[in-house]
């Protein structure tokens, strides 16, 4: 099985220490994987590991220019006029160009760790969620003191649905989770729709790229589902379906990180 791996690096000497931690992760996947990392800075970081791929594309950091990505000026590749959050986008045209060469490709943002034992819970149930229309769905979680609270949901999920004797909760709360991960399949169809080249409503310019075709108002899924399992009596989400993004740094935030890890339903 051959995977590839879209990693967005606007570059940041404070923020390596996460890159490396999420590259060395990605590369215990007992698979054949292929990472691109897309910056805006030449570097040698990883210049000893021939599955990583570093390519440059010459972003100024600052929003003095606030040109957009379909601008005259990224047609002609002045990079340095486009507000930086673009960089976020170019990983599509690669994407698109090896569409046929990876039976899965993960778009993965730079702090968000993504290990062989999430590639095993999308690998048991993906299929299941896929085939009746569902996306399915991760958390990403954040750690304060040993516990692990969810990024990204601002209130409780309530609504279970029951595939093949199988228990899951929907995510009709907020679906994003800073990546995505599609199978070739998937991806042919994801390219072929207007989603792909950004013409849909909600989020900003980086969150366009990470949401992938399973955001709220999207075209491909009915919704995305989180499996549960029994414990103790009651229901509560896979460990594996959570994704620990690094920086930990929604912890007290008013809104999110406002609801621990893992979630308990009662029978």
């Amino acid at each position: 099985m051959k995977i590839a791996v879209h990693i967005t690096f606007f570059y940041n000497k404070k923020r390596i220490n996460y890159l490396k931690e999420v590259v060395n992760h990605l590369l215990e996947i007992q698979s054949l994987v292929d990472i691109f990392i897309y910056t805006n800075k030449k570097n040698d970081l990883f210049k000893d590991l021939n599955n990583v791929k570093v390519l440059v594309y010459p972003y100024l950091p600052g929003r003095i220019f606030k040109f957009t990505f379909n601008s005259v000026f990224n047609k002609w590749g002045i990079k340095q006029f486009i507000h930086p959050y673009y960089l976020a986008w170019e990983h599509r045209k690669i994407v698109q160009e090896k569409v046929n060469l990876y039976e899965i490709q993960i778009y993965l943002e730079d702090d968000i760790k993504f290990t062989k034992e999430n590639l095993f819970y999308w690998l048991n149930y993906h299929e299941l969620v896929s085939k009746k229309g569902y996306n399915l769905g991760f958390l990403r979680t954040e750690i304060d003191g040993g516990q692990k609270f969810i990024t990204d949901l601002t209130k409780p999920l309530s609504k279970l649905i029951t595939i093949e004797d199988k228990t899951f909760i929907i995510n009709d709360n907020n679906p994003y989770c800073g990546f995505w991960i599609y199978s070739k399949e998937e991806l042919i169809d994801f390219i072929k729709s207007k989603e792909w080249n950004f013409n849909f409503e909600r989020y900003g310019i980086r969150e366009k790229a990470a949401i992938g075709w399973h955001g709220k108002d999207m075209s491909r899924f009915k919704n995305t589902l989180i499996p549960l399992i029994e414990k103790d009596q009651k229901f509560e989400t896979i460990n594996h379906c959570s994704v620990h993004h690094l920086p930990n740094n929604y912890i007290n935030h008013k809104i999110f990180c406002t609801i621990k890890f893992p979630l308990v339903f009662e029978r």
